[in-house]
């Protein structure tokens, strides 16, 4: 079984992880949050003007005379008179919390980052010895059996010989297994992290 070739570099998957990782995404959804509060904090600390119009109609009223109906106007205005003590402390609070979670969501694309670098630089190496093993290792190891056996019918190698020779070419051979999984372990891995398959 031989895998595809990876030809993936690491800005790509960092930029793919940066678009498409739902961990990223949940964490930019936080950091954006995190700033509208900052912003509606902001805005507390000034006046709150409201405006209203209201129309009743009274045809009638409880007495029986004719009702007339009338129009109010109403303006109010919030003054934060709190500023120093409630506000600003708002403010702060909001602004404390936002570099919180901006330093969070750095810290975690910073660890995809690196986890991006370990799984990739764990899938060149098994790329590498899958390919070493494919064409080198087990071709010979499968050459020694070969030469073992006929070795073996001609009585010019002993029984334990010709053993150890299959047990190296079955050892060889579950090695190349085990790599494969490493190979395609490390895909999924990259394929978490960024969020999209490959």
């Amino acid at each position: 079984m031989e895998p595809e070739p990876w030809t993936g570099k690491l800005q790509t998957l960092i930029q793919r992880a940066d678009s498409s990782s739902p961990v990223l995404a949940a964490w930019k959804t936080a950091v954006k949050q995190s700033g509208q509060k900052v912003d509606l904090a902001l805005k507390d600390r000034y006046p709150d003007f409201s405006v209203g119009v209201a129309y009743t109609q009274r045809n009638e009223l409880q007495n029986g005379m004719q009702g007339y109906d009338f129009v109010s106007a109403m303006f109010n205005v919030k003054i934060p008179l709190f500023l120093n003590k409630k506000q600003n402390k708002k403010v702060q609070e909001t602004q404390i919390r936002q570099s919180s979670i901006e330093y969070r969501y750095q810290n975690v694309a910073n660890s995809i980052e690196q986890k991006l670098q370990q799984s990739l630089t764990d899938l060149e190496k098994n790329q590498r010895l899958l390919e070493l093993y494919r064409t080198g290792i087990i071709p010979q190891a499968e050459e020694s059996l070969e030469s073992s056996i006929a070795g073996y019918q001609n009585d010019k190698v002993d029984f334990l010989s010709l053993l150890d020779s299959e047990l190296t070419l079955f050892q060889f051979r579950l090695d190349y297994h085990r790599f494969l999984a490493d190979y395609h372990k490390a895909i999924a891995d990259i394929e978490a992290l960024t969020g999209t398959e490959f």
